[in-house]
This record gives C-alpha cells, sequence and structure tokens, in this order.
C-alpha cells in the first residue's frame, strides 16, 4: 500500500495537465527599463576647463582648439562614459577669449549655469572682416536618435549682437539667440550680457553618415560666440 500511496504523490507532481498550464502561461520575463538618454554637454574657449564632476554631477567636453581640421575625439557623456562621438573644427574660430559670465544663475540656465562654461566662448566675427561661418561637425552618432541642442553664449556689451545657429542633419534647424545689448542683462554685474536665455532646438537627425552640422554665424553686431552647448539624444 505504501508503494501505491508513494506512486500517486509522484504522479500527481508530475499531472501532465499542470505542466501544460504552466508552459501554456510562459516564462516569467522581468520588465526591462528603457535607457537613459545620453546627454553631452560642451564647453567652447580655453580660458577654464570645466572639470567634472560639476555642481550638478555631470561631467563635460572641452572644445579648445580653434584651428580648422582639429578634432575633440571620443566624448563622454554627462555620466563621464565614453561615447563614439568626435566633434571635428570644419572652419576655425577666429580666437577664444574670456570675460563672459562668471557667476551664472541656476535658476536662470539650469544645467548649463556652470561659470568655467558660460564665463569663455568662441568667437565668430562679421562676414565684412573676411571670416566665414564657424561649422564643426559631430561625427559617430547613432543614426536611430534624435538629436536636441542647447545653446547658451552671452557677452556684456551694449552692441546689440545675435548669433545664428543652423543645424544640418537629414534634417535642418536654425534659430538665434542676442548674446548682447543695452539692459538685457538681469544682474548689475552683467547688465549687457545674455544671462538668462538658451536656445533649444527641435529634433535633428544625423545624415546616413551618422553625422550632424552645426554653424554659427553672426545676425547682428560684429561678433557671434558660443559659449556652451548641450546635446541630447533621444
Amino acid at each position: 500500500i505504501g508503494s501505491i500511496q508513494e506512486f500517486n504523490i509522484y504522479d500527481k507532481a508530475l499531472n501532465p495537465a499542470d505542466v501544460a498550464a504552466k508552459f501554456a502561461a510562459g516564462p516569467v520575463v522581468a520588465p526591462v527599463e528603457p535607457a537613459a538618454p545620453i546627454t553631452m554637454f560642451l564647453d567652447f574657449g580655453n580660458s577654464a576647463l570645466t572639470e567634472g564632476p560639476d555642481i550638478n554631477g555631470n561631467y563635460w567636453n572641452n572644445v579648445v582648439n580653434t584651428d580648422a581640421g582639429s578634432a575633440t575625439g571620443n566624448l563622454v557623456d554627462a555620466q563621464n562614459n565614453p561615447t563614439d562621438v568626435n566633434l571635428v573644427l570644419v572652419t576655425g574660430s577666429y580666437q577664444t577669449n574670456s570675460g563672459a559670465l562668471a557667476n551664472p544663475d541656476p535658476s536662470l540656465l539650469g544645467d548649463l549655469a556652470v561659470g568655467t562654461a558660460t564665463g569663455d566662448y568662441h568667437v565668430q566675427l562679421l562676414a565684412n572682416y573676411g571670416m566665414a561661418p564657424i561649422s564643426f561637425l559631430l561625427t559617430g552618432l547613432d543614426q536611430s536618435k534624435t538629436y536636441v541642442f542647447s545653446f547658451y553664449a552671452g557677452r556684456d556689451t551694449e552692441e546689440e549682437r545675435i548669433t545664428q545657429y543652423d543645424i544640418q542633419g537629414a534634417n535642418a534647424y536654425s534659430g538665434t539667440l542676442q548674446t548682447s545689448g543695452s539692459g538685457i542683462g538681469s544682474v548689475p554685474e552683467y547688465p549687457n550680457g545674455n544671462d538668462s536665455t538658451i536656445l533649444v532646438t527641435e529634433p535633428v537627425t544625423p545624415n546616413e553618415n551618422g553625422e550632424i552640422q552645426v554653424t554659427f554665424s553672426v545676425v547682428s553686431g560684429s561678433y557671434g560666440y558660443l559659449s556652451a552647448m548641450k546635446v541630447e539624444a533621444l
């Protein structure tokens, strides 16, 4: 009798109907969290380098060379992870300079409010001086993603100065930013410089080579500027 009871218990444990029901339900799979968007920060200018982590915990890339053909390779993302993205200057900058916004307000400029990034810049001269617009290429981008650019620049001077930023990939975007002008600043120590406005683009898709080209040029005034840039992959 004991052997029959043991057989019945074993048979119940391997009941084919129970086994079939479990397989029909499928395996239990843990939900996959979507990958976090990749963000990169770039500081243009060589007067002061932006080292990471900054006050927000972000890491930066420093674009210090002004010569055409120079490259800033293997950019890191905000968490200091290496990427395959490179920045190559297509046309050189006139110069880099300091004397911009040294004490930015995070409530106005968000995560671009880092003094070493906003305090210097690359400069583009008015075309009348024989200076071509400054252009650089981002290579190694993911063609399955779109990219949003945020630009900051400012210079404390009463002359109205407006810079245009043109983005070209598989699609294009153009926008302008007033960097200088009488009374546009919000603090006494920076009364005529932009200290509160960032130009944020529409999403741009890389071209078939995984590239996006950025060009900035003078719209109004004597100079165009670029101090800090954020690139977000969506």
